[in-house]
């Protein structure tokens, strides 16, 4: 939870202006990982052979850790739908990584994940395919605390055969709120 906070303090932030598009600081890996916070970067690579978007994408490899995150963090907006969307791919057929997304809201410190979030995991293909998954709205405390930021999390989960999953072109768009939470995951291929 340290690490989250310090990240948190160094800006690694989504820039949140109005409804519509996020604009993220790196979201195809073309500058590394910059603008990522990732809790075990021995497991991680920026593979230049192949990408979806731009000339280069993060490759993620749990083999001594069971879950790998790739955090980003967005500003929290009330009465807000928040949709990440990201490309991914198995380098390999027949491996099962599979990718999990989970948010974590934040005030002055990491406060909570959130609890109600029933994202649909990802098990990616050997082709590129995109997956949407939206949430939200967030109420403005948790645990009595006051929400200030949302931390995103892009978890590659280790199953029993294991293997690399390859992701790229991260994106995150705001809407307001209907009178009804949505949560909903897609997967479109390409």
């Amino acid at each position: 939870m340290r690490m989250i906070t310090i990240a948190a303090f160094w800006g690694l932030t989504a820039s949140l202006v109005s409804a519509g598009e996020v604009k993220l600081s790196n979201p195809s890996f073309e500058k590394g990982t910059g603008g990522f916070w990732i809790n075990n970067l021995k497991e991680i690579s920026i593979n230049t052979n192949d990408s979806n978007h731009g000339r280069q994408c993060l490759s993620v490899s749990p083999v001594k850790s069971k879950t790998i995150n790739v955090v980003f963090f967005a500003d929290y907006k009330p009465d807000t739908i928040y949709t990440v969307s990201y490309d991914s791919k198995a380098e390999k057929a027949g491996q099962d990584s599979r990718i999990q997304l989970a948010v974590m809201a934040q005030g002055k410190k990491p406060i909570s994940f959130l609890p109600k979030l029933k994202i649909a995991p990802v098990n990616p293909k050997t082709e590129w395919s995109t997956s949407t998954a939206s949430f939200g709205p967030v109420k403005s405390k948790v645990m009595g605390r006051e929400v200030k930021k949302l931390a995103i999390f892009i978890n590659v989960v280790k199953n029993e055969k294991g293997g690399t999953v390859l992701i790229d072109n991260i994106s995150l768009s705001t809407k307001p709120a209907s009178a009804e939470p949505a949560v909903e995951t897609k997967k479109k291929m390409k």
